[in-house]
């Protein structure tokens, strides 16, 4: 059995005090031993797409990959044991760290192999514990006279393998220490097994192979270890199951739920909430770790209390979501807390394969205590070669004092392409022109659906989300006041607001459109003539056109506004322009789906994909001007 059937096993046998893991670990034991988890739970599904050639050897072929892309490891033969290059000449004079487990953890603990860090792994297969010859193995080719210490996570498999195979060492003179990672504060400790052991070990890890990297001995090493073991806490949450080579997903997750308290092999965690927005998830999460609510043992957090934070990426969450995570969990220890946060680290440290979500880890931290004569920042700091071992971000003690700086840039940026509000009239609301703008912008507001579902044939989906965003700050810039009268610096000011409330390649487009319009325009005060209007338009297109390189014809929101302008220029009846521009602009939209796109994201599709869909940009600009074009008063 994996050390994951094991653990399971031993939930749904005992763990009678928490129903929640004995049901849901009854299920996925069962989805495990008897073919996934679509094997009880309705129509066969197809296993999620993944590299590799045949599932059986996935590990091996990983372990190749890894050593042949470094040459500082070594692979040693006929096993999955990987070593320091210069383990021979380093194990005279140094403690050697031997680590290891199941393999799907990536980049532990292989990654973690080198100066400063572990000298050598030991590695399984997915999800399943070493087998005790291979952990010998290591033992007996790594060993100098100084010892070997072994850090174990919490897992029965691991426990027994490593202890037989310390126990071996031992008969044979090797000197070797096991350390044992229970950094698990989820939950309910009701059985002998104790703790599960997750991303914390990976600080275990840097904190006792600096110490060893130093000639210290073998007690001194490993009192290094238990003490970071004793001062740390993890909880992990996933968003969604991971899914083993040749298998289907690891269990089943509703889309609108997410697990808190699941282990590293896609165990059953301590509850399943409603998936909400971040901040409260990560209080639901630290909450978890510092109370008892759910747990038999709590890790708490006092008002003061120095921290060493470590901010797991399990997988399959995204660099941005990723720092997301880390403002929610920074902003909710310094305030809701009152902890001092020392240093951050962020990344994918101790993975379960592809599976979304992330965990943290607390590690306390008191300055005054010594390891090996040094404290225990100075041993987080000290180098390392090893290459999966991040660099941390020094937690700012004063988050305010990046704050009070970005202020004064912005004011600068709008102090020198804004002239101050204060001396322009704002637009009066009872005017047409503001209503104009008003509905225009509300009509953004009511397609947003309809351009991202549009947008998601031919580009990335999010150019309703994006017109969205800028129809909002449109109105809130009018009900509040901030859209000057004066043409030109309307112009001027929107061009600004625009560009920093869309965002991408549109919000660049419609800057670059309204601050040359507003050069075209200056002097005009309230009112300008249809002609000069279509000019300054379409010099101001011929700008855009120029930075960009998009031109009329190349399936672009450039191509409702290029015809636009000309029909402007062209007239001079303002009784009658309007109706017609509306018009204009309806089969100028429209046109775009016969055309081939030659600039934007849809330019790299393939014909097929964008045959008869009508450009998204095109689409919004003809429906702002149907909306907004009728009341205009010239």
């Amino acid at each position: 059995m994996s050390e994951y059937q094991e653990e399971t096993a031993k939930t749904v046998s005992i763990n009678s005090k928490a129903p929640y893991s004995m049901c849901i670990s009854s299920i996925r034991l069962l989805q495990h031993l008897f073919g996934g988890a679509d094997t009880l739970q309705g129509p066969t599904r197809q296993p999620s797409k993944q590299l590799y050639n045949q599932a059986e050897t996935v590990v091996d072929e990983a372990l190749e990959g890894v050593v042949s892309s470094s040459a500082g490891l070594l692979l040693l033969k006929d096993t999955r044991v990987v070593l320091r290059h210069d383990i021979s000449i380093y194990n005279a004079n140094h403690v050697v760290l031997l680590s290891g487990g199941g393999s799907g953890h990536e980049p532990a603990h292989v990654g973690y192999i080198g100066q400063g860090m572990l000298s050598g792994a030991i590695c399984g297969d997915i999800f399943a514990s070493p087998p005790p010859s291979a952990i010998l193995a290591a033992i007996l080719s790594s060993a100098g006279p100084k010892g070997v210490l072994l850090i174990v996570k919490n897992y029965t498999g691991d426990r027994l393998n490593f202890g037989l195979a310390a126990e071996q060492a031992r008969s044979q003179g090797v000197k070797v220490d096991l350390v044992i990672v229970n950094d698990d504060f989820a939950l309910p400790v009701t059985t002998r097994a104790g703790r599960r052991g997750l991303a914390g070990t990976v600080l275990v890890h840097k904190v006792a192979g600096a110490v060893a990297e130093t000639g210290a001995d073998l007690g001194t090493v490993t009192a290094a270890a238990k003490a970071v073991v004793a001062a740390m806490a993890t909880v992990g949450v996933g968003l969604g199951p991971c899914c083993l080579p040749g298998r289907g997903p690891s269990f089943q997750l509703p889309d609108d739920e997410v697990e808190l308290g699941l282990g590293i092999h896609g165990e059953a965690g301590v509850e399943r909430i409603k998936h909400g927005s971040l901040d409260s998830l990560v209080t639901r999460l630290l909450g978890l770790m510092t109370t008892t609510e759910l747990a038999t043992e709590a890790f708490p957090i006092q008002d003061g209390d120095q921290v060493v934070v470590l901010i797991n990426n399990l997988g399959g969450s995204s660099v941005l979501e990723m720092s997301l995570v880390a403002k929610a969990v920074l902003q909710a220890l310094r305030n809701d807390y009152g902890c001092t946060i020392l240093r951050v680290y962020n990344g994918s440290f101790m993975t379960s394969l592809a599976m979304p979500g992330f965990s943290v880890t607390l590690l306390k931290v008191d300055t005054d205590q010594l390891i090996h004569r040094m404290p225990m920042l100075q041993w987080l700091d000290y180098v390392t070669e090893a290459t999966a071992w991040q660099p941390c971000m020094l937690a700012r003690t004063n988050p305010s004092e990046q704050d009070a700086r970005l202020p004064a840039a912005r004011t600068m940026i709008a102090t020198t392409l804004t002239p101050t509000l204060e001396s322009y009239t704002p637009l009066d609301p009872s005017s047409k022109l503001y209503t104009s703008l008003q509905r225009g912008c509300e009509r953004l507001v009511a397609i947003s659906e309809r351009l991202d579902q549009l947008d998601a044939l031919v580009g990335d989906g999010d150019c309703g989300t994006t017109m969205k965003g800028c129809a909002t700050r449109m109105l809130e810039l009018l009900q509040d006041g901030q859209v000057p009268a004066d043409l030109s610096v309307m112009c001027q000011t929107l061009g600004r607001e625009v560009g920093e409330a869309m965002g991408g390649s549109s919000g660049a487009i419609y800057s670059i459109l309204l601050t040359a319009l507003a050069s075209e325009l200056q002097g005009q005060a309230t009112t300008v003539k249809l002609r000069q209007l279509g000019r300054a338009l379409l010099a101001s297109l011929a700008r855009v056109s120029a930075y960009g390189g998009a031109q009329e014809g190349d399936c672009t929101l450039l191509d409702v506004w290029y015809p636009v302008a000309r029909c402007l220029k062209a007239r001079e009846d303002a009784e009658t322009v309007w109706k017609d521009v509306v018009a204009v602009a309806q089969q100028a939209a429209d046109k775009t789906a016969d055309m081939r796109p030659m600039a934007g994201r849809a330019s790299y599709l393939h014909a097929n994909h964008t045959q008869s869909v009508c450009d998204p940009g095109a689409v919004a600009a003809s429906e702002f001007l149907s909306a907004a074009i009728s009341d205009i008063n010239v």
